[in-house]
Parts: C-alpha cells; sequence; structure tokens
C-alpha cells in the first residue's frame, strides 16, 4: 500500500465521520431519524452574509422535507459545534441529493 492510497482511506474515513456528524445536525433540525439523506426528500435554502471584509458567508441553511411548507433553520455556528464546516455540510447535501431551492419572498 503506497503512501498515498493511505491517505486516500484516512481521507475517507475523516469525510465519513463528518458526514455522520452532519446528518445528526440535519435530522435533529427536522426531528428524522435517516441514515442516508436519500431516503427522506431534503429541500434547501443557504442564507448568505457578508462578513467584516465582504466576502461571501453562509449564514444558515433553511431545510425542509419536500411537501412541508415550514423551513427550520441550521445556523453556521450549529454546522462548527458538529464539527464540521458550511463547505462539508453543503458537499454532503448535494452527494445526497438534496433539491437546492430558489428563494422566493414568501419564503422568508
Amino acid at each position: 500500500m503506497s503512501t498515498n492510497d493511505t491517505l486516500d482511506i484516512d481521507f475517507d474515513i475523516f469525510r465519513d465521520i463528518v458526514d455522520d456528524s452532519m446528518r445528526c445536525v440535519i435530522n435533529d433540525t427536522l426531528g428524522t431519524r435517516a441514515d442516508s439523506l436519500k431516503s427522506i426528500s431534503i429541500e434547501y435554502q443557504p442564507v448568505w452574509t457578508l462578513d467584516n471584509v465582504n466576502s461571501k458567508v453562509l449564514s444558515r441553511l433553511k431545510i425542509r422535507i419536500k411537501g412541508s411548507s415550514l423551513y427550520r433553520n441550521i445556523f453556521r455556528e450549529e454546522i462548527f459545534e458538529a464539527g464540521g464546516s458550511t463547505e462539508e455540510m453543503l458537499d454532503l447535501l448535494e452527494r445526497e441529493n438534496a433539491v437546492k431551492v430558489p428563494p422566493r419572498l414568501s419564503d422568508s
């Protein structure tokens, strides 16, 4: 086994741990118990803001089960407290086939 193979395995293990942590945040927020987000239809809207140097950062995620009219919020701090980053959360949602819904005025 080469060093690159070991690094790939280490990265996969690390990503699995972070993904499980992010799934827990989503499940807690939605009141579900899914091992895979693919088993429930999730819709989400990222809410962006500018930081003190005018860089775009994720403020929160509005998330819901498809068909629900009510969005629930996952704040950036919740993602960090669970051991992940906002980029890792968005990546997980994409890989798990969650649907990014464009914002509407009635969704605020």
